[in-house]
């Protein structure tokens, strides 16, 4: 369950809505200036980010830090496609269109820092200077609204984006207002989310036609329900499910064998215990009781040790194994218990208690005077 629960996540961070197209560059589409998210008359609401590379100069120590992603969105279109995500509702608040500035004049943009941005910076904003095709150059002057948090980091609208960033590289997000004060760059990207809205779901096929059509036959489409299945379908994570179930069966086997074992190799020195209380006058149902009381300890010890073990086991291993691996997505998945299988295994080892302590007392009333005083 934990590795299902991760696919899904998994799928949702590498397409960041129900599907993703991807360019190289910068594109110009519908999408990207529309107030609000288009629907084009298909049900599908789309959302555009672009991806580009400035070297910023922090203000407070003059600082260069090269190579900074700088990431353009409009945070309606974020909103419109994922209203529950708290991350574009912080955006949404935290982001403004700049002011109309007079050419070669600073231009001031809220920005929201990656915590290894706001390191390398930590009072103070920064400075960059662009200079885009057919304009004169311009001065930004970029002013941190908040520092994205871990939550906001592994946001699936920024999976996609965030792919075509290379580890540990400072990020920031601004206001796609600012998109034509930027060059254009052959090393950016442009990112379409789309996301189906309507009574029906959409189609796989709707979704690639809709990104195409926006970003152009070379746009790299991934849906999340083909992504899915891909996840799904792939062998070594078939092969881990395999290995688990296995794992998994023999783990119970085991237990209940050592279990049984423990009762076949102590049954003799119960059953004397037991006929030595017999010659006392111990009648048959109390013989039944101290049979079942006899074997008491052990189950409380094999069901209370082997259901904290279960439990721990997991959280101990995710410590050493990293499931993102097998699932995708920007963290470990959430560990989900198979509290049925721990029912199970502690229902079956009070059915083979009970089992036992019956069969001992059928047999020790059966037993005649002779051999409960030879046993005893």
């Amino acid at each position: 369950r934990t590795v299902g629960d991760g696919l899904a996540v998994g799928a949702a961070w590498s397409t960041g809505a129900d599907a993703c197209a991807t360019v190289a560059g910068s594109s110009t589409s519908p999408a990207a200036t529309a107030a609000v998210p288009p629907a084009g008359g298909t049900g599908i609401r789309t959302a555009v980010q672009h991806l580009h590379s400035l070297d910023l100069v922090g203000q407070a120590d003059g600082a260069v830090i090269s190579a900074v992603a700088v990431i353009t969105v409009d945070p309606r279109q974020l909103t419109a496609i994922a209203p529950d995500s708290t991350l574009a509702r912080a955006l949404l608040s935290g982001l403004t269109a700049p002011p109309a500035t007079p050419a070669g004049a600073d231009v001031p943009l809220p920005v929201f820092l990656s915590p290894a941005l706001r390191a390398s910076e930590r009072t103070g904003g920064f400075t960059a200077s662009v200079l885009a095709a057919g304009r004169p150059p311009v001065r930004l002057t970029l002013h941190p609204v908040r520092t994205l948090t871990a939550t906001d980091l592994r946001d699936p609208l920024l999976g996609p984006v965030t792919a075509q960033i290379a580890s540990g590289t400072p990020m920031l997000i601004t206001t796609a207002s600012a998109e034509h004060l930027l060059p254009q760059q052959s090393s950016g990207s442009t990112v379409l989310l789309l996301r189906g809205r309507g009574p029906t779901p959409v189609t796989a096929a709707a979704l690639r036609s809709a990104a195409a059509k926006e970003l152009g036959p070379l746009a790299r489409i991934r849906t999340r329900s083909e992504t899915l299945s891909t996840l799904r379908a792939d062998g070594l994570r078939r092969g881990l499910g395999t290995v688990y179930a296995t794992g998994s069966a023999l783990a119970a086997l085991f237990g209940l064998l050592a279990v049984a074992l423990e009762l076949i190799l102590t049954s003799h020195e119960r059953g004397r215990t037991t006929s030595f209380l017999r010659t006392l006058g111990l009648g048959g149902r109390e013989a039944g009781a101290v049979h079942f009381l006899q074997l008491l300890p052990l189950a409380v010890a094999a069901a209370v040790g082997g259901t904290l073990l279960g439990l721990l086991e997991p959280r101990l291993m995710t410590q050493a194994l990293d499931l993102r691996q097998f699932t995708g997505g920007p963290a470990q998945p959430a560990l989900r218990t198979d509290y049925s299988l721990t029912v199970a295994l502690v229902i079956g080892m009070t059915v083979l208690i009970i089992a036992t302590a019956a069969t001992e007392t059928v047999l020790a009333r059966r037993r005649r005077l002779g051999a409960v005083l030879r046993l005893s």
